[in-house]
């Protein structure tokens, strides 16, 4: 009795192995087994979509100490990287080169209305 059943249990296995996917994941997630969070329709100003921005390194930092080089700051005499204006982050605690540009300018002329509120520095300006 208990090899019946275990014979049966295996067939159902196999049989569920072999066959189709019910709900193949893949068609709606494209290549990826995880969702991304659907980055592209997000109402929000930072995106995991850093490409276009030229960020190519978003988890280390330039110049640093420790793990990803974001334990401590740059230290006198260490080399930063050859790249810098391909990191988010300079170090444990600042942006980097590019990061800094496009914070300084969508705080002087704003492209959304949580970058500055009420006013930008542009606005100031003219006032």
């Amino acid at each position: 009795m208990c090899f019946m059943m275990m014979l049966i249990m295996v067939s159902i296995a196999i049989n569920m192995v072999a066959s189709d996917p019910i709900a193949p994941c893949y068609f709606i997630f494209g290549d990826s087994l995880v969702d991304n969070g659907n980055n592209n329709q997000l109402n929000s100003l930072a995106r995991a979509n850093y490409f276009p921005y030229g960020f190519r390194v978003t988890n280390a930092g330039c110049c640093g100490v420790g793990r990803n080089n974001g334990q401590i700051t740059c230290l006198p005499g260490q080399a930063p990287c050859l790249n810098r204006n391909e990191y988010v982050f300079w170090d444990a605690f600042h942006p980097g080169e590019a990061a800094n540009n496009i914070i300084g300018r969508r705080s002087f002329r704003r492209e959304a209305a949580s970058d500055a509120h009420p006013y930008d520095i542009q606005q100031l300006a003219t006032l």
